[in-house]
């Protein structure tokens, strides 16, 4: 067996962990420097879907589930190394913005004030997440 077959292992999973870093500075650190948590809230899920932290990708790769209290992100197992769970309180989602790309609706929200990232879903994914949102904008 070659040293290249016993390198190789070594070499990948420190590929892994440097990228795995890198996309975590996109946005998800600084989320996780306000509004980390150790286990997850009893939520409703929704399940996997793809989504934007500022500009990275997680394309079917995020967890999202809500409750009365906030929204619940967290990552694929992959992904977990540099992305602790995150419960982002209803009030600190200070608005939301509409975007077209082509034919996809997508919407924005603004996290904290000032804003600290901003998470854009497709528009499905936002209209199970309306109605708790609205409410929560409705009261302020």
């Amino acid at each position: 067996m070659g040293l290249q077959f016993i390198l190789f292992p070594f070499l990948f999973i420190g590929m892994w962990v440097f990228i795995t870093f890198l996309i975590s500075k996109g946005g998800w650190s600084k989320l996780a420097g306000k509004f980390q948590i150790e286990k997850p809230p009893i939520a409703k899920s929704l399940g996997l879907i793809s989504g934007y932290i500022n500009k990275t990708r997680y394309k079917n790769a995020l967890i999202l589930k809500y409750n009365d209290e906030g929204i619940f992100l967290s990552v694929l197992f992959l992904f977990r190394l540099f992305h602790p769970p995150l419960f982002i309180p209803w009030e600190e989602i200070k608005g939301t913005e509409e975007s077209k790309v082509l034919l996809f609706k997508f919407r924005t929200l603004k996290i904290g004030d000032p804003v600290i990232a901003r998470i854009k879903l497709n528009e499905n994914t936002f209209q199970k997440l309306k109605n708790a949102l609205e409410k929560h904008l409705s009261e302020r």
